[in-house]
């Protein structure tokens, strides 16, 4: 695997998902592996705020030059009152499936 491919891809359990996730699974070759996440029943507000702390004490990593980046930062501004907010839920999601070590951060955005 390539230092810029995804070991892991999560994607949201939802009913227009559930084939995908399937499909996806059963893929032979795939780099990944592949989780369903499901969000629950809190906003996405409440899921952002349950992982602010992973990102305030410097676990998570953002290059701010990578490609999508200055998108997922201005929506990371604007939360919660932006017209878009699905980068950051799906940043939250994506942490809060992220087994962190004490050790050394464990996501990093390229």
């Amino acid at each position: 695997m390539h230092t810029d491919q995804a070991a892991i891809v999560i994607i949201e359990e939802a009913p227009h998902s559930q084939s995908m996730i399937a499909d996806i699974t059963k893929a032979d070759g795939l780099p990944a592996t592949v989780i369903g996440a499901k969000p629950g029943q809190n906003s996405k507000e409440i899921r952002l705020q349950q992982v602010l702390h992973h990102i305030n004490s410097g676990r998570v990593k953002i290059n701010k030059g990578g490609p999508g980046i200055p998108l997922l930062l201005q929506e990371l501004r604007e939360f919660p009152n932006g017209s878009n907010d699905d980068l950051v839920d799906s940043f939250s999601m994506a942490i809060s499936n992220i087994k962190f070590t004490p050790a050394k951060p464990a996501w990093r955005i390229l």
